[in-house]
């Protein structure tokens, strides 16, 4: 039960990693217009969340890639071969 559980929550956590991109485009806009800040300012506020959002997606994209290949989870980098 604990697995099925586990996996439901890593399942929608890569749904909204893929989903942050777009989410913090749209945040950036509305924030900027709606307080009616320069264009500049809204472009500015949607690169610097959209660098994280974009971080996010790389990492549900490299989740993705692993579960295809059958692949485990990366070890630590800190662990000897």
């Amino acid at each position: 039960a604990a697995l099925v559980l586990w996996e439901r929550k890593r399942r929608w956590l890569m749904i909204s990693e893929f989903a942050a991109l777009p989410a913090f485009a749209l945040i950036s806009v509305l924030i900027g217009r709606l307080r009616e800040w320069p264009v500049e300012g809204v472009v500015l506020l949607s690169m610097v969340l959209g660098a994280l959002g974009f971080a996010f997606f790389l990492d549900a994209l490299q989740t993705l890639v692993r579960k295809r290949m059958g692949m485990a989870e990366a070890p630590l980098a800190d662990e000897a071969p």
